[in-house]
C-alpha cells in the first residue's frame, strides 16, 4: 500500500505535464482554422510586398592601384617638387585613397551627368541617370544633392590591406545599368586621377621652365666672368691670388652647371608626365551584370512570414487557452494588480489659464 502510493505520488506531476500538453494539442486541433489562417495571411501578405518591391542587383568589380604609377608619382615627381620647393602631396596613390574617392561628390557627381542604357527598353537607348531614378535636375543644387544621396547610398568599397586590392559595389534595379555604372565609376576614377596628375606635372613643368632660364643665364655669366677674367689674366698661374680668383670662378661655373643639368632632367621628366595618359589602375575583376537578384529575397521574406504567422497562431490559441481557464488563484492575483494600480500616483493635467 505504501509503495503504491509512493508510485502515485510520483508519477503526479508527469501526468499532469502530460494532461497539460493533450490539453494544449486537442485545443489546436478545435481551432485549426485559426492555426492555419493566420501563416496564410501572413505568407499572402508578405508575397504582396515582394511583389511590389523594386528588385536591386549589385555588380562587383576589384582592381589595384598601379605600382609603377605609385612609386612614380609619389616617390619621383613630389620628391622633385619638394626639392625645389614646391609643395606638392606625395599622398593621394594610396589604396584607400582611391576608395575614399570613388564616394567623392567629384567623382558621383560625374558618374550622375553619363548617359546608361534605359532598362527594358526596346529598342535599346540611353538617358541620363536623372530620368532612370526620377530625380531632379543636376543643374540644381536639389537634383545635385538627390543625386549624390542616392550614389552614396548604392555604392560602396572596401580595401584588402594585405593585398592593396580594392573591391567596389554597385547597386542598382537592374544588372545592366548596375554594370554600367561601375564601369563608369572606374572610369571616372582613372580620369580624375590622370587630370590630377597631370595638373600637378603641368604646375612643376611650368616652375622648371621659368627656373630653368635663370639657370642658363646664371651660368652664362658665370662663364663670361671666368673668361674675362683669363683673358685679363693669362698669367695667372704666377700669381697665388690670381690662381685662387680662377678657382673660385672655376667652381662656380661647375656648380651653376650642375644646377642646369639637374633642372633640365627634371623639366624633361615633367613634361612626360604631364603629357602621360596611362591609366593608373589596374581592373583585376571588371564589372559584370549580375545574374540574381541581391534583394529582395522572395523566399526567404515568405519562409520568415509564414514561420511568425505560424508562431503568432499558436501564441493566440494557447494565450486563449491559458485565459480562458481562471481559477480562484488567478482571480486574486488580478485583484492584487488592481490594488497595486490604484496605489500609483496619478498626473494631474493642470489646465492652462
Amino acid at each position: 500500500m505504501t509503495i503504491t502510493e509512493d508510485a502515485g505520488s510520483t508519477r503526479g506531476p508527469d501526468r499532469a505535464g502530460l494532461s497539460t500538453f493533450l490539453r494544449a494539442i486537442s485545443d489546436l486541433l478545435e481551432r485549426w482554422k485559426l492555426v492555419l489562417g493566420i501563416p496564410t495571411v501572413c505568407v499572402a501578405a508578405a508575397a504582396v510586398w515582394v511583389l511590389f518591391q523594386t528588385p536591386t542587383y549589385r555588380s562587383i568589380s576589384r582592381f589595384i592601384v598601379d605600382s609603377e604609377t605609385q612609386a612614380r608619382t609619389g616617390g619621383g615627381l613630389a620628391g622633385l617638387a619638394l626639392q625645389f620647393g614646391i609643395p606638392l602631396s606625395s599622398g593621394g596613390q594610396s589604396p584607400a585613397f582611391f576608395a575614399d574617392l570613388a564616394t567623392s561628390s567629384e567623382v558621383l557627381l560625374a558618374v550622375a551627368a553619363a548617359r546608361y542604357p534605359v532598362p527594358g527598353s526596346m529598342p535599346p537607348s540611353v538617358t541620363a541617370l536623372r530620368d532612370i531614378y526620377h530625380l531632379s535636375p543636376l543643374e540644381t543644387s536639389k537634383g545635385e544633392d538627390a543625386a549624390l544621396r542616392r550614389l552614396r547610398g548604392d555604392v560602396g568599397t572596401t580595401v584588402d590591406q594585405e593585398t592593396g586590392i580594392v573591391t567596389l559595389r554597385v547597386d542598382a534595379p537592374d544588372p545592366g545599368l548596375a554594370a554600367a555604372i561601375a564601369d563608369t565609376l572606374l572610369n571616372a576614377l582613372n580620369r580624375f586621377n590622370l587630370e590630377r596628375r597631370q595638373l600637378r606635372s603641368r604646375a612643376l613643368r611650368q616652375f622648371l621652365e621659368s627656373r630653368l632660364g635663370e639657370a642658363a643665364r646664371d651660368l652664362a655669366s658665370a662663364e663670361d666672368s671666368l673668361r674675362l677674367f683669363r683673358q685679363r689674366n693669362r698669367a695667372f698661374a704666377q700669381s697665388p691670388e690670381l690662381q685662387l680668383q680662377d678657382q673660385r670662378l672655376q667652381r662656380d661655373v661647375e656648380l651653376r652647371q650642375s644646377l642646369y643639368v639637374s633642372l633640365a632632367n627634371s623639366y624633361e621628366q615633367a613634361r612626360m608626365e604631364e603629357f602621360r595618359d596611362t591609366p593608373s589602375l589596374t581592373v583585376v575583376d571588371p564589372p559584370r551584370p549580375p545574374y540574381g537578384k541581391m534583394r529582395p529575397r522572395r523566399r526567404l521574406v515568405v519562409l520568415g512570414a509564414a514561420l511568425l504567422g505560424l508562431a503568432a497562431s499558436l501564441g493566440v490559441v494557447l494565450l486563449g487557452r491559458a485565459v480562458g481557464v481562471v481559477g480562484p488563484a488567478e482571480l486574486r492575483a488580478w485583484d492584487e494588480v488592481k490594488a497595486a494600480a490604484r496605489r500609483l500616483p496619478r498626473m494631474r493635467l493642470r489646465k492652462r489659464g
